[in-house]
């Protein structure tokens, strides 16, 4: 399986926007972090990540998420979750990131693929 297979990442309306893969094995992490962050204007990027295909938060969604969240403080950017399910959105909120991700309830945004 190639790492990145299911990743898009597309740059529209001033917004980098990113489709994480269903399943996203531990060992693709650096790999797909690295075509994220290609992607990051390094002057204030607003990243959207579409969670649209994620059905539990595994600690390797969580690792891809924490890193991609530095990356973008680090460029004084933002970045936000959206399409996030109810089931994600609790598990999320059992390890308390929510309090430090951004999380939009606009169910009606999706990346075109």
């Amino acid at each position: 399986m190639e790492p990145t297979n299911g990743l898009f990442i597309e740059k529209k309306s001033g917004y980098v926007c990113i489709s994480l893969p269903r399943q996203i094995r531990h060992e693709h992490t650096l790999h797909i972090q690295g075509r994220i962050e290609a992607c990051i204007d390094r002057t204030g990027s607003r990243i959207i990540v579409d969670m649209s295909s994620i059905t539990d938060i595994y600690s390797v969604i969580v690792t891809i998420l924490m890193r991609l969240r530095e990356c973008v403080a680090d460029c004084n950017g933002e970045l936000f979750l959206v399409n996030v399910s109810q089931r994600c959105l609790q598990q999320l909120k059992l390890i308390h990131l929510d309090k430090v991700l951004t999380i939009l309830k606009n169910k009606n945004f999706f990346v075109e693929k």
